[in-house]
């Protein structure tokens, strides 16, 4: 049986952040996974209008928003 790969959403605008997290993940070996990288909150939020993704990493202090 193949197990499904989680489907994760990165929220980050700094490229060397956001491949660490990518590469993070990547020692996690109990379940595949895919990742989708966006650079500003406005992209995630229009790009989870049509996706889902069960986690979401999210940078708080990105171009377009601060904070929680």
């Amino acid at each position: 049986m193949s197990e499904r790969s989680l489907r994760v959403l990165i929220i980050e605008d700094d490229p060397v952040s956001g491949l660490l997290v990518e590469k993070t993940l990547a020692f996690e070996k109990t379940r595949p996974f895919e990742s989708a990288w966006v650079k500003s909150l406005e992209a995630a939020l229009t790009r989870l209008e049509t996706e889902t993704f069960p986690v979401i990493i999210l940078d708080l202090n990105l171009p377009d928003s601060a904070g929680i």
